[in-house]
């Protein structure tokens, strides 16, 4: 099933399709490429699960064809709804939404179970496959299963979008405190003085003590 563009202004078609299984066997593909334009949207819905066998592929790329050329554009969404989503070990059966020069796309899976597939990253590819050059960052290159989003070449990237200019001063610590309760410089403030313990209870926590006065006994003279 394809919807490919060859064409250098046109733009790839998307695909939709619903089934209660979809299996693909020996080089069967499912794709939405195009050469200079984005990347057409393929979403795919089965009840059961989805197979691919032997060397099937699901495309959303952009900039890469059907005849591998590659151009600008980028990759396109590809949204797989199913129960299983399943291919055989080491036969080379891909999910790709990548891009050559453009950027990659997305790839979307909500599935119970997702088994022999491995999603690779632009920097596995280049490690795996001992190679820098773009022409040659093909998943396909690999015996596995695979699953990218990624871009093969090398875009210009801007660390600096998406940054903000923090403030010098988060916060202003003179607003931070209520006028209310500063010091009084003009105005006579009240006090509370506390000389010795006369008129205070005891604490509740201390030993009760008898604050009675023992004096010894005194004589007592009486008048002549």
């Amino acid at each position: 099933i394809e919807a490919d563009s060859n064409s250098p202004q046109g733009s790839a078609g998307n695909i939709n399709l619903t089934a209660n299984i979809i299996s693909l066997d020996t080089n069967a593909v499912i794709a939405a490429s195009t050469n200079v334009n984005t990347g057409g949207n393929i979403s795919l819905n089965a009840r059961d699960y989805i197979l691919l066998r032997r060397n099937s592929l699901i495309s959303a790329s952009g900039g890469l064809n059907a005849f591998d050329q590659q151009g600008t554009g980028d990759g396109g969404n590809i949204t797989i709804n199913t129960g299983f989503l399943i291919a055989a070990p080491n036969e080379n059966s891909d999910i790709r939404a990548s891009a050559f020069s453009g950027r990659g796309g997305q790839v979307t899976v909500n599935a119970q179970g997702i088994f022999w597939f491995v999603p690779r990253s632009r920097e596995e590819l280049q490690r795996l496959l001992g190679t820098n050059d773009p022409t040659q960052l093909d998943s396909r290159r690999l015996i596995t299963n695979d699953i990218t989003a990624i871009s093969q070449g090398t875009p210009d990237i801007n660390l600096s979008r998406g940054l903000a200019n923090l403030p010098v001063t988060l916060t202003d610590p003179t607003q931070q405190i209520d006028q209310r309760c500063t010091a009084r410089q003009t105005r006579q403030a009240n006090s509370f003085i506390v000389t010795g313990r006369g008129g205070i209870a005891s604490s509740p926590f201390d030993a009760l003590q008898d604050e009675s006065v023992l004096a010894e006994w005194v004589e007592v003279q009486r008048a002549g």
